[in-house]
């Protein structure tokens, strides 16, 4: 039997033992060491029903989880989608309510809008309740090494992917490949105003027999950012076409 789209991502951590493989034990361990050590991986937080038909196929990607949210599966991970769902819907942080607003003005909803996005983490575990505390190690055993945000793209094949990851990742996002060629529309270094501030916009699309294929949108964290003019920013980009 074929199965859903999600429980293929599912079945991939299963195949590459997310948590439990050699890769992450030394991770685990290396960080036990230094004092700093790590909650279980996060699965992804969720992929819509409608994701799959969905003209657009949009994949959020935000920067590690905090804590340890989510159900032990058993297989050294956590299965984060109950409690992505309950925060997507119900917390007034920026990470969750603008990408709240930003699915319920392009599908008419939240609800819908949930239906038809995937969101997901760019590193799987993390060491810190408060903030982001990745370090190079994290980042290169589980973007490098072992590849497993590279590889839920692999099986989602998303449209466009927007990486709310300001620029701490910019190295490990710049390996991403896809199709024959890329080009960059705005450079990593690029920023547009709003209001009093300024978002960080690095805008490549990838293209196969020259037609675009992916479109990524690395920008700045929701946090501390003008809401209007942010999430305006977003839906008018995931909404152009050329």
């Amino acid at each position: 039997m074929i199965k859903g789209i999600e429980d293929q991502v599912f079945q991939m951590y299963e195949s590459i033992r997310l948590g439990t493989n050699p890769i992450c034990k030394d991770c685990i361990a290396k960080h036990e060491a230094m004092g700093r050590p790590l909650y279980k991986p996060a699965s992804i937080w969720h992929v819509g029903n409608k994701f799959e038909d969905d003209e657009n196929k949009i994949i959020f990607v935000g920067k590690p989880a905090r804590g340890e949210l989510g159900m032990e599966t058993g297989h050294g991970y956590i299965d984060t989608r109950e409690c992505g769902e309950k925060l997507f819907f119900e917390k007034s942080w920026p990470y969750w309510s603008y990408t709240r607003e930003i699915a319920s003005r392009i599908y008419g909803t939240s609800e819908e809008g949930w239906e038809h996005i995937a969101f997901t983490n760019i590193v799987k575990c993390n060491n810190s309740d408060t903030t982001d505390a990745a370090t190079t190690e994290m980042k290169e055993n589980c973007l490098n090494k072992l590849g497993v945000l590279w590889r839920e793209i692999e099986v989602l094949k998303p449209k466009r992917i927007i990486f709310y990851t300001h620029w701490f990742y910019d190295d490990y996002i710049d390996r991403f490949r896809f199709g024959d060629y890329y080009q960059d529309k705005a450079s990593r270094t690029h920023t547009i105003p709003n209001g009093k501030k300024v978002v960080s916009w690095w805008h490549r699309e990838f293209l196969h027999n020259d037609r675009v294929a992916i479109r990524f949108l690395r920008t700045s964290h929701p946090e501390r950012q003008q809401r209007e003019g942010f999430v305006g920013k977003i839906v008018n980009w995931i909404t152009y076409d050329e």
